[in-house]
């Protein structure tokens, strides 16, 4: 919806603006239609979660594998009730339902759970299933990583690399991981690389990472020159 994406953007207010006029036309829409209105407003504020969680459910009675049901996931798993939003996300996966956008999201329910080798067995699943992802490909680095495995986490950063290779963010996850391994060379390297790629965030988020390893290898006047490059780029990026 209009303010969904609103939302999603961060523009607050027009959000609620668009959901009060869905709200106030919500008699000439189906029932399920009406139910998904009223969920999206009242989910706008704490005080009425339960009215958000209420019709959310009326969705569920009315299509028991509706993609409601991840909303519903979300919704507990930003109140960080994880066993809950598990068993949202798992109606859809064990029906055969579930999107990226949903393994993605139980996988992370399980990590915050400490749930690793759950979380793992999920994404593994759905390249089993559906083949190579990129973003199948960091969840699962982000876990081996977690547990400590970095040569394992390398690989799958290279596998999104392999799909993805004008995305700086793996450039310098691969840089992380370098640095974390001890191999501060080949992490300067990477950084640089990352710093002359094309997105717009690139240099800032590049030269951040320079600046993080440069104080661990005590080159302090390095570290605030980069710093200061980054915040340079962060005022002129306002203008």
């Amino acid at each position: 919806s209009i303010a969904t994406a609103y939302s999603n953007m961060g523009y607050v207010a027009e959000a609620k603006k668009f959901n009060q006029k869905a709200m106030d036309a919500r008699t000439k829409v189906s029932e399920i239609e009406r139910y998904a209105i009223e969920a999206n407003f009242y989910e706008q504020d704490e005080a009425t979660l339960d009215k958000a969680i209420e019709s959310f459910n009326k969705i569920i009675a009315l299509d028991p594998t509706s993609t409601w049901q991840m909303a519903l996931g979300l919704l507990y798993a930003n109140l960080e009730q994880w066993d809950k939003a598990i068993s949202y996300y798992e109606v859809l996966r064990q029906a055969g339902k579930s999107s990226q956008l949903n393994y993605g999201n139980l996988a992370a329910a399980y990590m915050a759970k400490g749930a690793f080798d759950k979380a793992r067995e999920v994404l593994e699943e759905w390249r089993t299933k559906y083949g190579p992802s990129d973003a199948i490909s960091s969840s699962l680095a982000d876990i081996h990583g977690y547990q400590g495995r970095l040569d394992l986490a390398l690989e799958e950063v290279e596998k999104a690399r392999a799909l993805k290779p004008d995305e700086y963010g793996y450039v310098l996850y691969k840089g992380n991981i370098r640095r974390l391994q001890g191999n501060w060379a080949e992490a300067d390297n990477l950084y640089q690389k990352a710093s002359t790629m094309k997105e717009p965030r690139a240099q800032y988020d590049a030269e951040t990472c320079l600046a993080f390893l440069y104080m661990e290898q005590g080159r302090f006047a390095k570290a605030e020159e980069m710093i200061k490059q980054a915040i340079a780029w962060a005022d002129k990026s306002k203008d």
